[in-house]
């Protein structure tokens, strides 16, 4: 009996061991590379789905507080990324060369897409980013076709950012259909929270087509001609969408710039000047 009840206590001994080491094995599987609560943004998405689901509020709103709330929970990551000792070993995730990513810059890579937010970098530093398919996933289905369309533009500058350092990043033919497509939409969110942002995603896209930006003008440096390839792409949405809000404002723009032998003059600056407020 001593020698059985010996035999017992080894066993559990043996098997206590073996449940601390799954513990244990299972608690370094879990460890975050980021020390942050991953549980905030899939609560705040459960909380978007209910309303909409519930219809407590209206559609706008719930998008708009969602997506502000969104923002929130990524500045406050960025603020914690930026923060850890290890920052330059992460930013080996910006590194054109794959095989010198480190082990904890991939872990922080899954761990980030796996939470609902994206890895993404400039200039060599990487830093956390909004994820559209997070945001689309069972939100696109509750949505109006005038709300669906809202989040699919905004998801898009997501996706592909028409700028970056002072640069337009996009081409010529996406930068025009973006601004005919903001320019669409805007007619059909007078009232809604959508408003002023589609307005202001509009007149952002007008200017980077009639001005451009510090690296990528849209007037010539030296011969301060406008760029032949954009006028071809604004003159391709007057011919397919000539009752279109953006097709309109380019016949104006166009005819100006027709009487300035298509450069930059004082009547063309005056022009913009005072179309976006420039000082």
């Amino acid at each position: 009996m001593k020698q059985f009840a010996f035999i017992i206590i080894i066993l559990t001994t043996i098997l206590s061991c073996n449940n601390t080491k799954k513990v244990s094995a299972d608690a370094q599987n879990s460890k975050k590379v980021l020390p942050y609560d991953w549980s905030k943004p899939k609560l705040l998405k459960e909380k978007m789905l209910t309303a909409l689901k519930a219809k407590q509020e209206t559609e706008d709103k719930i998008i708009l507080d969602y997506l502000n709330e969104y923002a929130k929970l990524e500045d406050e990551i960025n603020e914690i990324l930026q923060s850890q000792p290890n920052i330059d070993n992460l930013n080996t995730l910006a590194y054109s060369d794959k095989s010198k990513v480190s082990k904890d810059a991939l872990e922080l890579e899954k761990e980030v897409k796996r939470n609902g937010f994206k890895i993404s970098s400039s200039e060599g530093m990487i830093y956390v980013a909004k994820n559209s398919e997070f945001i689309k996933s069972q939100t696109i289905d509750l949505l109006d076709s005038t709300s669906v369309e809202f989040i699919n533009l905004y998801c898009d500058e997501l996706d592909l950012p028409c700028c970056d350092d002072a640069a337009i990043m996009i081409s010529g033919e996406i930068l025009v259909k973006r601004a005919y497509q903001w320019g669409e939409l805007s007619k059909k969110v007078e009232g809604l929270r959508y408003e002023q942002i589609v307005k202001d995603e509009y007149k952002e896209y007008l200017q980077l087509l009639f001005i451009g930006l510090d690296n990528t003008p849209s007037f010539d440096w030296t011969t301060n001609q406008f760029n032949t390839k954009l006028l071809k792409q604004l003159q391709n949405i007057i011919k397919n969408y000539p009752n279109s809000k953006a097709a309109k404002e380019f016949i104006q723009f166009i005819d100006l710039l027709k009487n300035a032998n298509y450069a930059k003059n004082e009547s063309v600056e005056s022009y913009l000047k005072s179309k976006f407020e420039l000082q």
